[in-house]
């Protein structure tokens, strides 16, 4: 088979997706290694088993082809390693035509990612679409992501939809400088509440946003939150200076629905930017006092559980009290002038002509005298023991 395509001058397009029985891992290498001198432009070998062993042989047929345009490698186990020779044989070869690259459906992480977004800053690449979907990538922090996509002028579609991306601040940011990227897909990821803050800022520089085209921005089922949604309708109200933009999606998400819709009311194209904008502020508006009445009746609802908890603990300690506690309460609360020393005692001595047995304060009071004082008589006696053993 590979030397009948090595034969082959006037083969341009080989699909060997989804067989009955996947090509392995060595039976693609053998098979590049039979693409060498072709005139191939379109390969898809989607659902099979290929690996590193065929990556490295891709590398080597990549470094000098000029004809291949369409590479899809989708439901196979290309890893880190395999993309990063892919990677490595486009940036080498200057004369490489490759504008569609797919690999979906794979074990790519970041290390990947990052790679293949440092080729598209090459000023020789041609590659205009990338499609990473349903891998593994956990963040856009490896490589210079944010040169890369600043500077490609060839990238024109990116979908890192279904994989793990929790930031994709440096997407953005590279995304203020871009002027190709049309679509940026990234849907069902893990995308935070606080990773949104560089769409807020488009607008403000009305020189870089006159060549944005970024018209499709899809942000489905995250984890995007209050805060991000009002970071979106930030940047949409400069949209008078990016027209490009037609397709803004945050639906499936953790915000507000008044936020959602004043996102979907700046993306309505029948009716003017300044009536959207003005209806968009209107349910912005709407959202803020609902938060302002919200936490205020938290508040309120927190005030009157503290209220309740101390007057339960109040009655608490009023039912729990003895008797001594309640008369000492008694003469706490008595008027100044029963709180003399010899006040109280004409009242005790009163109180013991009247009923014949003296008050319990009274009785403690003494009660505490005596054993002040034979404690004062034993350490006397302890001190003279002492002083007699000394002579």
């Amino acid at each position: 088979f590979s030397s009948l395509l090595q034969a082959s001058t006037t083969l341009t397009s080989l699909n060997l997706s989804n067989a009955f029985d996947p090509m392995s891992d060595d039976d693609g290498a053998g098979l590049i290694r039979g693409l060498e001198g072709n005139n191939l432009r379109h390969l898809d070998l989607t659902g099979n088993m290929l690996s590193q062993k065929f990556a490295w042989e891709l590398r080597t047929l990549l470094l000098v082809n000029t004809s291949l345009q369409t590479l899809k490698l989708d439901c196979n186990q290309i890893n880190d390693d395999a993309v990063f020779f892919v990677a490595e044989a486009l940036s080498k070869n200057k004369r490489s035509r490759v504008t569609r690259f797919s690999a979906a459906y794979n074990l790519i992480d970041h290390v990947g990612f990052g790679a293949l977004l440092e080729v598209c800053g090459k000023p020789h690449c041609k590659l205009k679409m990338i499609d990473l979907q349903n891998n593994r990538i956990s963040r856009c922090s490896s490589g210079s992501v944010t040169q890369s996509i600043g500077r490609t002028t060839s990238l024109e579609i990116l979908n890192i939809a279904q994989n793990r991306v929790a930031d994709i601040t440096e997407i953005g940011m590279g995304m203020y400088l871009n002027k190709s990227i049309k679509e940026l897909i990234c849907y069902e990821n893990n995308i935070a509440d606080d990773s949104m803050f560089w769409f807020s800022m488009w607008g403000k520089d009305k020189s870089n946003l006159h060549g944005t085209k970024l018209h499709n921005l899809d942000l489905r089922n995250n984890k995007l939150g209050d805060r991000a949604a009002t970071h979106l309708v930030m940047g949409l109200r400069h949209r008078k200076f990016n027209r490009t933009l037609k397709r803004l999606d945050i639906s499936d998400n953790l915000a507000d629905p008044l936020l959602v819709e004043a996102v979907s009311v700046f993306m309505d194209p029948n009716r003017p930017y300044k009536y959207n904008k003005m209806q968009a502020e209107k349910l912005v508006k709407q959202k803020r006092s609902e938060d302002k009445k919200y936490w205020k009746e938290r508040d309120w609802e927190a005030l009157q559980k503290k209220r309740k908890e101390a007057l339960d603990e109040a009655v608490r300690r009023l039912n729990s009290r003895t008797d001594d506690e309640v008369e000492l309460d008694m003469i706490v609360g008595a008027t100044l002038a029963s709180r003399i020393p010899i006040v109280r005692n004409i009242a005790a001595f009163s109180n013991q002509m009247r009923f014949g047995v003296k008050p319990n304060w009274q009785l403690q009071a003494e009660l505490i005298q005596q054993q002040k004082q034979r404690a004062a008589l034993d350490i006397a006696f302890r001190k003279s023991l002492i002083k007699g053993i000394k002579n």
